[in-house]
């Protein structure tokens, strides 16, 4: 079934009587995934969240994304290696918790992909946001959402990083990072392979193997003084397997996802961005893919703020 739509977003962002304080009165621009969705956050707490930062995800000690996820208080982590891994947050259904790749919605109908395609190594920084966001993102998110964040941000100069492990059931993980940065521009680089013979979760002596290979390539920067530019790639191969309550679950998870984004400072007063998402994602032989074009331009009208955006969403 193809879902498409085009919906115009206009709205006013006003300040309060005191100068130092502002209030995002609408609309909440859709290029950003913050809780806000807005550079300016708004006044009060419409929302709490979790935040983990880069630092915060290696002293976890997690192996995987699923792993942090279980380490991780205020939420309720479902599942585990053997089976389908997933997140509740305050008393929803799994379903109804939403997972966000730089931005673009990892479409799985009804449901919740799995959360270990999306390699540990390769994530800069986690939002966790509370609360009922179906305004923002749709129906995936009455209860909340995941925004993860791949490698783009990196120290100033040249990084490179390799790691190999070992550990129990025959598990084997080789990463590889790179990165190059200046003031103006970064190039970003990872590859990470892992396999698992899994475990028996059941007690059936059926073993539920893992073997994920990914990789992400980030590039942006200032292309002159008032326009900037960003790709990121991020493409998963997936064989996950785990017990399946319905029937042999088919293992394969894969995502590739594309995002190129354009901004130019036309003035003073007019900032225009241009974003444009393609993502194609598989689970259980199903394939879904994702396709979205965005047009916000930002108006700065003395004490006020005006947004006008466009955007086509193709959805099937």
């Amino acid at each position: 079934m193809n879902i498409i739509k085009l919906s115009q977003i206009t709205g006013i962002a006003a300040l309060t009587v005191s100068g130092f304080s502002q209030a995002v009165l609408g609309p909440i621009p859709i290029y950003l995934n913050t809780e806000y969705r807005t550079e300016s956050p708004v006044i009060g707490a419409i929302a709490s969240s979790i935040k983990l930062s880069r630092s915060d995800i290696e002293n976890s000690g997690a192996h995987s994304f699923g792993e942090l996820l279980e380490r991780t208080p205020g939420v309720v982590f479902e599942g585990g290696q053997g089976n389908l891994t997933a997140l509740s947050i305050r008393g929803n259904e799994a379903g109804h918790t939403l997972l966000l790749v730089d931005g673009a919605v990892v479409s799985i109908t009804a449901t919740q992909p799995n959360l270990d395609v999306v390699p540990l190594e390769q994530i800069q920084r986690i939002e966790i946001t509370k609360g009922p966001f179906s305004s923002l993102y749709g129906p995936g998110a009455i209860g909340g959402a995941i925004h993860v964040f791949t490698n783009k941000d990196s120290k100033s100069g040249k990084q490179t990083q390799l790691g190999l492990n070992y550990g129990t059931h025959n598990s084997k993980k080789l990463s590889l990072s790179s990165s190059i940065r200046d003031d103006e521009h970064y190039l970003h680089y990872s590859f990470s392979d892992y396999h698992s013979d899994g475990i028996d979760s059941t007690g059936d002596g059926d073993l539920d193997p893992i073997d994920r290979t990914s990789g992400s390539f980030n590039i942006g920067g200032a292309v002159d003084d008032n326009t900037q530019a960003q790709l990121h790639i991020l493409k998963t191969n997936a064989d996950i397997e785990y017990d399946d309550s319905w029937g042999v679950a088919k293992p394969d998870n894969n995502l590739t996802q594309f995002n190129l984004g354009l901004s130019h400072q036309f003035s003073k007063d007019l900032l225009s961005k241009l974003n444009y998402i393609k993502q194609d994602t598989q689970r259980r032989e199903d394939r879904y893919q994702l396709n979205v074009l965005s047009l916000i331009n930002e108006y700065n009208l003395d004490k006020d703020k005006l947004t006008i955006g466009l955007e086509s969403n193709t959805d099937k």
